[in-house]
């Protein structure tokens, strides 16, 4: 029961803090690049966020970094690029995953968000030495070296050469 005066409040909604990563390509050759980018909710501009790159090394790659910090603007978003080196190395398919810090600079949670992006091999195995080549168009070599019990080096390369040494 009020009696002598009016108090008023105004109640003021604030938006949920939300935190979601994006890459653009999704997939990419060796040697291009891609961009993710962090895109905010309620997050104040100038808060910074940690994130690191798994699936990949530092040899993988030819600009930009592995692990960081992103600073959201104020239109609530940060960006990040790499660049992947276009090898000779056979290695397959690999997935660059971005996975944010689990939380913000303002202890906020970040959820953890990630988003992965697939990169392409396009190097060539090369054509001899048991699917491990070189790859990559250049001419190889290889040989096999045999030694028996009596002594007796063998040595057979790829251009048919056999030769026999004491």
């Amino acid at each position: 029961n009020l009696t002598g005066s009016t108090t008023q409040f105004t109640l003021t909604r604030v938006a949920a803090l939300s935190y979601s990563v994006s890459a653009s390509p999704t997939t990419i050759n060796e040697g291009s690049s891609t961009t993710w980018t962090v895109t905010t909710t309620g997050v104040t501009a100038d808060t910074t966020v940690g994130y690191t790159i798994t699936g990949l090394s530092t040899n993988d790659i030819s600009s930009g970094s592995l692990t960081g910090t992103l600073t959201i603007n104020s239109s609530g978003t940060a960006s990040t690029s790499i660049t992947t080196v276009e090898d000779a190395t056979t290695e397959g398919t690999e997935t660059a995953t971005l996975t944010l810090a689990a939380t913000d600079s303002a202890n906020n949670s970040t959820g953890g968000a990630s988003a992965s992006v697939t990169i392409n091999d396009t190097s060539t195995a090369g054509t001899g030495g048991g699917g491990t080549g070189i790859g990559g168009g250049s001419s190889e070599s290889y040989g096999l070296l045999v030694k028996n019990t009596s002594g007796t080096t063998t040595i057979i390369d790829n251009t048919s050469r056999l030769s026999s040494f004491l």
